[in-house]
Parts: structure tokens; C-alpha cells; sequence
């Protein structure tokens, strides 16, 4: 089967299911493939979750500022439950480390990051802990979990509804660059696709996609 779209994505991680959705929403043509069987079946499935903005280098940081409220707000926006829950993160720091942890936060803040900074008896609000080598603690009140599984699938759910195809159990096995686009083959059916674009979210594995 040959087809044409305007963008592939290989991948439905919640990176590529999120890519998907939101090239669709601007009016373009999207096929994703998939070598598992379902979405999350990769890293995105076996991570632990967290969301956070108390990091230390600009780029994550202005990303989970711009990514936390859509997780926030997600029932909301879009009607589903993702299991986001602003549990908050607490990190405690050592003496030895609490200057550069410092800087940290005053980078995160400068960034519009809600981090609070606490001693380590205003910490123990939150749980108990022994103290014995700790100058203190920081504390993102938005920082928390989410369900990847149910997080993916609504993306992915979304996405059908803008008609976006998937094509699950079709790992990519070939891509050419042409002249003008791509064309990308897939194992499944020798199914083979043109487009103008490629989203490759295939995140550890991307060196294998073709």
C-alpha cells in the first residue's frame, strides 16, 4: 500500500502521540507508526511518571513550565482524566551540596518556577526525616505525577478524532530522502508512505528507525 501525508510520525509514546495531535489540530495530514502492539508500550510506559519544574539548565526548565499547566489543566481542556496529581516533590540537600542547589533555585525562579525554600524542621511538614547532615530542603508545589498510559491514549484519542491514522505493529524498516520529502517503508503489509516531514519520537531507539 502506498499513501501520502503531510507528516509521519514514528512512535506513539506520549512524545509522538503529543506531536501528532497537535500537527493535526493545525490542519495537516498524519500517519504515526508504531512497531508495538499499542501506544506507551516503550520508555514512556515503564517511567515513573514525575513531572517537575525544579531542574537545572534553562531549556527543561521553560519546557516544564510550558508543559506542567497543560498536564493541570488537561481534564479541563480536553475531557480526560490523565491522572495528574500535584503530590508536590521534596528535595532534601546535604550541606556539602546546598550552595550549587541554591543556584539552582534562583534560576528556577528567575524562570517563574513555584519553589519554595525550607529548613529542615519546616520540611518535616511534609515528612519525617532524620536532619543529620541536611542544610534544608526545596519544595515545588506543582511538581507531582501522571499516568502515562492514560495520559498517551488521550492523546492518541484526540488525535483520531482529527484524523490522524495509526499503524500499530508496522516498525519502519526503510526511509528515503528524496528530492522533495521522504518516503518511509514499513514492515507491516510493505506498506510505504510519501510525506513532506518526519517526526522521529522514537526516543532511545531512533537510530533504529530506518
Amino acid at each position: 500500500m502506498s499513501k501520502s501525508a503531510d507528516v509521519v510520525v514514528i512512535g506513539s509514546g506520549i512524545i509522538g502521540a503529543s506531536c501528532a495531535w497537535h500537527l493535526a489540530s493545525r490542519n495537516l495530514d498524519v500517519v504515526v507508526l508504531e512497531r508495538d502492539v499499542a501506544p506507551a508500550m516503550g520508555s514512556t510506559g515503564k517511567s515513573a511518571a514525575g513531572v517537575r519544574v525544579q531542574f537545572t539548565t534553562p531549556p527543561n526548565i521553560r519546557l516544564s513550565m510550558h508543559s506542567l499547566p497543560i498536564y493541570r489543566e488537561f481534564r479541563e481542556r480536553h475531557g480526560y482524566d490523565i491522572g495528574y496529581r500535584d503530590i508536590g516533590y521534596l528535595l532534601l540537600v546535604p550541606d556539602d551540596r546546598w550552595d550549587q542547589h541554591m543556584e539552582s533555585v534562583v534560576l528556577q525562579q528567575s524562570l517563574g518556577a513555584p519553589v519554595e525554600v525550607l529548613d529542615p524542621i519546616a520540611a518535616q511538614d511534609y515528612v519525617s526525616f532524620d536532619s543529620e547532615g541536611l542544610a534544608g530542603a526545596t519544595y515545588g508545589p506543582w511538581d507531582g505525577i501522571i499516568d502515562p498510559h492514560m495520559a498517551t491514549n488521550a492523546w492518541v484519542e484526540m488525535g483520531k478524532r482529527l484524523g490522524v491514522e495509526y499503524h500499530f505493529n508496522s516498525p519502519v524498516t526503510k526511509i528515503e530522502r528524496l528530492t522533495e520529502g521522504w518516503v518511509v517503508h514499513s514492515q507491516s503489509g510493505n506498506n510505504i508512505f510519501h510525506c513532506e516531514q518526519i517526526v522521529n519520537a522514537t526516543g532511545a531507539w531512533s537510530a533504529d528507525a530506518g
